[in-house]
């Protein structure tokens, strides 16, 4: 139970030392929707002009300009809507 609590309360004070507080994180999960959204549209674009897009590609490229870790660059593979769209359209 000390561990816990000794945990939250380093964790709270990084937080107040950083300056990190709610706006703050729903400022960032905006810009990342943002930035996600944008990307998504880049690919539904291209995929139109070439169907031999490669899609994954390009959102690793796009992922190493904007900075985006390896993490938040398989969470957005992983639930983009173009995801799949090949074999969608061999069969």
């Amino acid at each position: 139970m000390t561990l816990f609590s000794n945990s939250v309360l380093s964790a709270v004070d990084y937080t107040i030392e950083n300056g990190i507080n709610r706006e703050t994180v729903k400022s960032l999960r905006d810009q990342a929707k943002r930035v996600e959204k944008q990307i998504d549209d880049e690919i539904r674009e291209r995929i139109e002009i070439d169907e031999d897009f490669d899609a994954i590609a390009y959102m690793r490229q796009r992922a190493e300009e904007l900075g985006l870790s390896q993490w938040r660059l398989d969470n957005l593979i992983g639930k983009s809507s173009w995801r799949g769209y090949r074999e969608k359209d061999k069969s």
